[in-house]
């Protein structure tokens, strides 16, 4: 004769697995991939064959469901932990001592939840070189999973995960710099050489110019004047081709931009009805390891004496 207790375990995991759809399994696939061989993954269609894995891990037991009901918690499923005999309130109370998903996979996790499909696809775009053909249908998790099979993103390393949030959702940067400082993970490429350096992703970048010996920015005049400089100099390295009087054409039409452009920074167009109001933000100090900004404070005063002048 059967146990009856393990009918009723099998019949409440089987009661859950009805409710979920597709886009949950491959959540709870993403979630328990620290749990479970990635190899073993691919081969999931439902989430009986996962909780079966976590079962034959010994992760879950009749008398030990708690990490499936964090998986549901995780992924929002909330309706489903009465199933279990959990509810929200039970879960967040016992999952700082109990959980077993760790905090980088709910990192990622949380990232991927609010990536857009068209950030998705910048990102994928990036990372052409290093992901499979169908980009143009991968979904965050299948970014995020990719790079971790080719060890581009582990929890030692979230220089690659930084710079795509860095490109395409900045609001996200957050997220990654917070763990890595309260986990003391160090960071592999430093804030003040942002680009893809490790690896190379087929995109071509200028090098930030060189900073100040106190690593402090300047004002957004001096990094205006060092971009213009910078462009000069690459147009003058190119072969020069001369017109009929003599001149070098490269040399003649990167002086003109760095003229026009130089012009343009200092004018500002006042001839409109309403002229209306001007609001000067001045950002000294930055969040997620950035440097100080100390040249911000001349900005704010050439602004202010700018604007004391045409009233």
């Amino acid at each position: 004769m059967a146990d009856n207790g393990n009918v009723i375990f099998r019949q409440q995991l089987l009661s859950v697995d009805e409710n979920l759809g597709k886009e949950d399994v491959e959540d709870l696939k993403f979630l328990c991939s620290d749990f479970i061989p990635l190899k073993k993954l691919e081969t999931v269609t439902s989430a009986q064959d996962i909780f079966q894995l976590l079962i034959n891990k010994d992760l879950v037991n009749r008398d030990d469901t708690f990490l499936i009901a964090e998986l549901l918690y995780m992924i929002k499923c909330n309706f489903l932990l009465q199933k279990l005999g959990y509810t929200k309130e039970i879960v967040q109370e016992h999952q700082p001592k109990r959980g077993k998903v760790s905090g980088y996979r709910q990192m990622l996790y949380e990232i991927a939840e609010e990536l857009t499909k068209d950030q998705v696809k910048s990102a994928a775009f990036l990372l052409k070189d290093h992901l499979p053909k169908k980009q143009s249908t991968m979904s965050a998790l299948e970014l995020l999973t990719s790079l971790e099979k080719k060890s581009l993103l582990k929890e030692s390393d979230l220089s690659i995960l930084e710079e795509i949030c860095q490109r395409i959702a900045p609001h996200l940067l957050k997220k990654v710099v917070t763990y890595r400082q309260t986990k003391g993970i160090k960071e592999i490429v430093p804030s003040s050489v942002r680009g893809f350096n490790k690896p190379t992703f087929g995109i071509t970048l200028l090098q930030d110019p060189v900073q100040p010996k106190n690593h402090e920015f300047g004002s957004l005049e001096e990094h205006v004047g060092s971009f213009h400089s910078l462009a000069v100099n690459q147009a003058v390295k190119a072969e020069p081709v001369s017109d009929p009087s003599g001149r070098s054409l490269q040399q003649t039409v990167g002086n003109d931009e760095s003229n026009a452009a130089t012009e343009r920074s200092s004018q500002y167009k006042m001839d409109g009805r309403c002229k209306g109001y001007c609001l000067i933000i001045n950002n000294v100090n930055f969040e997620g390891g950035l440097r100080r900004r100390s040249g911000s404070e001349k900005d704010a005063s050439k602004w202010l004496k700018a604007m004391l002048i045409l009233g």
